[in-house]
């Protein structure tokens, strides 16, 4: 297995990262590495940044609650959970039944508003353009409702990219558990070992992990850096204008860590 440090970030978003070297084969290189053929990609916070919109539906539950808002600085590390999770690292002294009913309320506003002000990153679509003129299949494995997940995927035009969405309806366990990725493997027919898993928060690298597939961190998201850099990623991106570079510039083993 593959021992190495967490890879440091890119030098220039676009270009390729600092650790690469001039000429390497890439991912899908020589007989000896592994032939990537499917990227997984989180969805809040690596395909889109969906924060203003949790936090306005969690403002309004605070407010429901007689509690002040917050900002969005304080929901943005709390995205990719459930919505339980959320409301009660909000309302720290609000007992199990009450964050209970805040959660069930944030799912209900939540629902007629995540499209407001929902947006694609930067460069998104470029690099799933790049990632299919490359040959790789594209498939989506998030903790979000997967009907949402899908209406703002078409309504941000990317839904035809995806061979697969998975969400939190279709599995047993969510991430970190690796069933949302084990079920896109099985659906696709294809090996752990071709796959490579995207995503922000140390749940995907370790769902990613635990279904056998490489990692990548999208350190532009929504987790913190010192939670990413401890789950240990195989590699490490600062833009998603990176992630097409390393199905063709990286040398580095690829045994999942």
């Amino acid at each position: 297995m593959n021992s190495k440090a967490p890879l440091p970030l890119a030098e220039r978003c676009g270009q390729p990262p600092s650790y690469l070297a001039d000429g390497d084969q890439g991912l899908a290189g020589d007989g000896h590495r592994a032939q990537l053929r499917l990227v997984i990609f989180d969805f809040d916070g690596v395909l889109a940044d969906t924060a203003e919109d949790h936090v306005q539906a969690a403002n309004a539950v605070l407010t429901h609650c007689g509690m002040l808002p917050v900002s969005p600085l304080e929901v943005r590390g709390l995205i990719g959970g459930t919505a339980e999770a959320l409301m009660q690292r909000l309302m720290v002294d609000a007992n199990p039944g009450q964050v209970r009913e805040a959660a069930s309320l944030f799912k209900e506003i939540y629902a007629t508003c995540y499209d407001r002000s929902t947006r694609l990153y930067s460069g998104v679509l470029g690099a799933l353009d790049a990632l299919r003129t490359e040959g790789a299949l594209l498939a989506v494995a998030t903790n979000k409702a997967e009907a949402i997940t899908r209406d703002l995927a078409q309504k941000l035009g990317i839904l035809s990219y995806f061979r697969e969405v998975v969400g939190p309806e279709s599995v047993t366990n969510r991430k970190p558990d690796p069933e949302p990725i084990q079920l896109i493997l099985s659906r696709l027919q294809l090996p752990a070992g071709s796959a490579l898993m995207v995503g922000d928060a140390a749940t995907d690298i370790i769902a990613g992990k635990r279904a056998g597939t490489l990692t990548c961190a999208a350190y532009y998201g929504f987790g913190a850096a010192s939670e990413l850099e401890a789950a240990e990623p195989d590699f490490g991106v600062s833009c998603i204008q990176e992630i097409p570079g390393l199905l063709s510039s990286t040398s580095l083993d690829l045994s999942p860590r």
